[in-house]
């Protein structure tokens, strides 16, 4: 160790090297360095004053992966749009199907009549 280096450490306490020595170990270790970035990155996120820019380069590689995904395993997507699907036909075929239950009900209140003339 030089003279100046012996200086720092008698200045700062060896405080500046354990600092440093921390510091290249964050951004050594990819562990780490990604657990720091996903504690930050949904607040990063929500702050961005444009968020369609941020949206645009994005939507090819999401749009790639999803694509990917289903073609890979297109039952698991199937099997998780299936309930979706389910209530959204209910629901059309409930209204479907209405008037023609109004209907029968009109023409099953006048048979009744009918008959009990």
């Amino acid at each position: 160790m030089n003279e100046l280096e012996q200086l720092n450490s008698l200045l700062t306490g060896g405080t500046e090297n354990k600092r440093l020595t921390d510091l290249e170990y964050r951004l050594n270790n990819i562990k780490q360095r990604s657990q720091e970035i996903a504690e930050i990155l949904p607040e990063a996120v929500r702050s961005l004053q444009n968020q369609s820019d941020f949206i645009d380069a994005l939507q090819t590689s999401v749009d790639n992966c999803v694509k990917q995904a289903i073609h890979n395993d297109p039952n698991s997507y199937v099997n998780a749009l299936l309930p979706a699907e389910k209530i959204l036909l209910n629901k059309a075929t409930t209204n479907a199907i209405k008037p023609i239950k109004l209907i029968l009900k009109e023409q099953q209140t006048q048979f009744k009549n009918i008959t009990q003339q």
